[in-house]
């Protein structure tokens, strides 16, 4: 086995247990009355549920891909769940892509207003 590919299959397990750490978190704060307030605590639990479990597929996915007892899996779960969770994932690109930091829509400026700066009122005294 190769020292790129043990390095890669290493490198996505590992990116893949952050994310997996900031989901769990996630749930966690949910459950303790901290979640969001656009989101009802059952439904971001189930959400972030789900992308656990999905995570938790990608480290034991880079992790079969690194080590020798992963050449012994059989070839259709693993592109299974490679297909799974990159179909998941890659519609998501976008929305990572044109998402302001902080999450949401950036916000509108009036006609007028400079960037970063204040609106002026003016008053006319006439």
């Amino acid at each position: 086995m190769s020292a790129v590919r043990r390095l890669a299959g290493y490198a996505a397990a590992l990116s893949m247990s952050l994310y997996l750490a900031v989901k769990a978190v996630w749930v966690a704060a949910a459950l303790l009355g901290h979640g969001p307030d656009d989101y009802g605590t059952a439904d971001w639990v189930l959400l972030n549920a789900v992308t656990v479990v999905m995570a938790v597929a990608g480290v034991a996915l880079g992790l079969a891909l690194a080590q020798r007892w992963g050449r012994r899996l059989p070839a259709v779960p693993v592109i299974f769940f490679s297909w799974l969770d990159t179909g998941f994932l890659v519609p998501m690109l976008p929305y990572a892509v044109t998402a302001v930091p902080g999450g949401g829509a950036a916000p509108r400026r009036p006609p007028g207003a400079k960037p970063g700066g204040r609106r002026r009122r003016i008053s006319r005294s006439w």
